[in-house]
């Protein structure tokens, strides 16, 4: 899809190597986009921290107000500034997930990116769980801001996917990304693997990533007729498929891992994508089933659909479920 308008939050640690103000700084004008950077400048209500926050009052709360509407104009948003990237603030409040969802249709962007710094395991897990459901409500992408920023090139973009429509609609974006960023693109397929005697899992093992090699070749043909850059990998092991794509994108220092996400579901997203959302080593670009446009220079929102001519299905599709266990 194209990226036109970028919605973020913003804070103290938004600056830093991992921060959401770094990453606008260096991959807005790829697009080239601008930007409406959000911070929430108000009082969490106990005991729901970065949930749900209350507007400030009192002559303590004015005071303290103004010096965040000072630090995020002069500090937080600076280095997207310099970068020559147009950006607008707004200090806002209330539940974040509505704010934010609210926020995007009234600017009416493109993409989404999240990020929080020292917020701990539960900030962590809040943080995966507002990521899926503003991409539930909204069907547009969100960016999960992970690990260190990468410069645009400088890793490949990864994509992770297997036989579902959603990661057919992952990789058609990795796709872009990639040529945006002339970078190289690996398609990368998991397998968890269960518990089973050798003579039984080895077997099993074998044949699965016989089958996930023919489905990756075929998912990729078109795209190495047309000459991009792309490479197929399968990985199998008794991790969550979450678990070993990360370890790949963290393994070849990833610019960016692409993960699609069930729509129209809720709560009942990908659990791939929740666990990259938490754990991934780098930026986490989740991607809805069907994308909702609504950028304020593209016209009205409407379902975009791709044109890049990839396979309708492979010729056989690769069986991810746990071989002699089941799912964790």
């Amino acid at each position: 899809m194209t990226i036109r308008r970028i919605l973020t939050t913003v804070d103290a640690t938004s600056g830093g190597p991992g921060g959401t103000a770094r990453w606008c700084a260096a991959w807005a004008s790829i697009f080239p986009a601008d930007v409406v950077a959000i911070h929430f400048a108000s009082v969490s209500d106990w005991p729901l921290p970065f949930v749900t926050t209350r507007p400030c009052s009192g002559d303590g709360d004015a005071w303290w107000l103004a010096d965040i509407g000072e630090r995020l104009h002069d500090t937080w948003v600076r280095s997207i500034e310099s970068a020559g990237v147009p950006v607008r603030v707004a200090l806002l409040h209330g539940n974040v997930e509505q704010v934010l969802c609210a926020a995007a249709r009234e600017h009416q962007v493109d993409l989404v990116v999240l990020g929080g710094g020292h917020m701990g395991r539960l900030g962590v897990d809040v943080l995966a769980d507002m990521a899926h459901h503003i991409l539930a409500e909204l069907e547009r992408p969100v960016l999960v801001v992970r690990g260190r920023v990468i410069e645009p090139g400088d890793g490949p973009v990864i994509v992770a996917v297997d036989g579902g429509v959603e990661a057919r609609t992952a990789l058609e974006e990795g796709v872009r990304w990639a040529e945006l960023t002339r970078s190289r693109l690996i398609a990368c397929t998991s397998i968890q693997l269960g518990h089973a005697p050798p003579e039984v899992l080895e077997p099993f093992r074998a044949r699965e990533i016989a089958t996930a090699r023919a489905d990756l070749d075929h998912m990729l043909s078109p795209l190495r007729e047309r000459d991009i850059e792309c490479e197929g990998l399968v990985v199998a092991g008794h991790d969550r498929p979450g678990t070993q794509v990360a370890d790949v994108a963290a393994s070849h220092q990833a610019s960016v891992l692409v993960v699609g996400s069930r729509s129209g579901l809720g709560a009942l997203v990908s659990s791939c994508s929740q666990q990259l959302s938490v754990h991934a080593p780098c930026p986490v670009l989740i991607v809805p089933a069907v994308i909702r446009r609504g950028s304020a220079l593209s016209g009205n929102a409407s379902a975009e659909t791709s044109s890049l001519p990839l396979p309708d299905a492979a010729p056989a599709q690769a069986s991810l479920r746990p071989i002699g266990g089941h799912s964790r």
